[in-house]
């Protein structure tokens, strides 16, 4: 991933960041592809007009137990630039370790709005608080009456998450308005190493 697939994101007009999350789960490691795009056609410049259907490689079926066949898209709404995790010229950043957490909810539609407003005035300010942090990013959607957000922060470290979310950085962490507007609050988050290309094309 980071000597083919990433360097093509990346050199596709339009991109503005990809990045391969991974982590652990038993005998198996679960991968996921983030990027982001400056529009539609610019993802369809990577992935094709039907740009709602995932984009393999011939050598993927030689690793992956499952093969989705397809992608999701969400609106982002972002507290820093494009990609601020992109190193700084000379260094490949292979050496700088980051952790991303991932949270996931879904909100009723009439209350979608107000739940995003209030993550991003009041969610965004809180974790901007602890050191460690690099990143947010607040993703959503719109599936059927439902709005599913997902919550991207990215750490120097597990352990610069602790001061956030406690000893067990796995469970999530909730204030009362989050259990006002959310539709069965999920009792865990996920979190991902995370992967970049080795060097940026041109």
């Amino acid at each position: 991933m980071r000597r083919i697939a990433l360097p093509e994101y990346l050199a596709t007009q339009g991109n503005r960041g990809a990045w391969c999350l991974h982590r652990a789960e038993g005998d198996a490691k679960h991968f996921q592809m983030l990027t982001f795009w400056d529009d539609t056609e610019a993802i369809q410049r990577f992935a094709g007009d039907d740009y709602n259907m995932a984009k393999y490689y011939d050598f993927d079926s030689d690793y992956l137990i499952e093969m989705e066949p397809h992608v999701r898209h969400y609106e982002v709404y972002s507290d820093s630039s494009p990609d601020p995790f992109r190193p700084t010229p000379g260094r490949s950043g292979e050496d700088e370790n980051m952790i991303a957490r991932a949270w996931r909810g879904a909100v009723p539609s009439e209350k979608a709005d107000a739940y995003f407003h209030y993550l991003v005035d009041f969610g965004f300010r809180d974790y901007q608080t602890y050191p460690g942090i690099r990143a947010i990013y607040l993703l959503r959607r719109t599936e059927e009456a439902q709005l599913q957000f997902v919550l991207l922060s990215f750490w120097n470290s597990r352990q610069a998450m602790v001061a956030y979310a406690g000893a067990n950085i796995e469970q999530a962490r909730y204030y009362p308005y989050d259990l006002e507007c959310l539709i069965d609050p999920a009792p865990n988050v996920e979190h991902y190493e995370v992967s970049r290309a080795s060097k940026r094309s041109p």
